[in-house]
């Protein structure tokens, strides 16, 4: 999470250079109070508030961006514009620095899913081999299974503002 202030007159808040998704956005009022902002649409915003020198509290935040010529690099806008420099507080996803840990030599996929990383990387190696076909086809719907154990927990971490869509929940079979 990180802390910072917005900017009064100014609908536009930058993400942090490692923002992969949002988790909560909250403006925090001069007495403390938290107001959790909702996550809407770009458009849904600049219907709603079509006048950026309208100012008020902010209710609403959209993902603005990615700008091609630097795709990690979004923006917030703000729905209405800040009427005063507010605090505001962001829980938020983010890529980590590299795949490999340097102190251990180890990536996350074999720490926590080495299944889906030996099974994928078997179905590569048959490949490029051109192994038998019903050999690929075996490792192909072992790695499947792998990769949908991999698919449900990053699914609970989808693009989504928890605060107002909930977490991602599967039936108990």
């Amino acid at each position: 999470n990180v802390t910072g202030n917005l900017t009064n007159g100014n609908k536009y808040l930058s993400a942090p250079t490692d923002f992969l998704s949002v988790y909560s956005l909250a403006v925090i009022k001069p007495n403390g109070e938290y107001l959790y902002l909702l996550n809407k649409d770009v458009n849904w915003i600049r219907e709603a508030y079509p006048n950026p020198t309208s100012k008020a509290l902010p209710k609403h935040y959209a993902i603005f961006g990615p700008d091609y010529s630097a795709p990690r690099e979004l923006t917030f806008l703000l729905g209405p514009t800040p009427n005063l420099a507010y605090a505001m507080e962001l829980h938020y996803y983010f890529y980590p620095e590299s795949i490999v840990d340097a102190a251990s030599g180890n990536t996350w996929l074999s720490e926590n899913f080495d299944s889906t990383l030996l099974y994928g990387s078997i179905r590569e190696a048959y490949i490029f081999l051109k192994g038998e076909p019903d050999m690929i086809a075996a490792v192909d719907k072992m790695y499947g299974e792998a990769m949908a154990l991999l698919k449900q927990l990053g699914d609970a971490k989808d693009r989504q503002d928890a605060y107002r869509s909930g977490l991602v929940r599967y039936p108990v079979k």
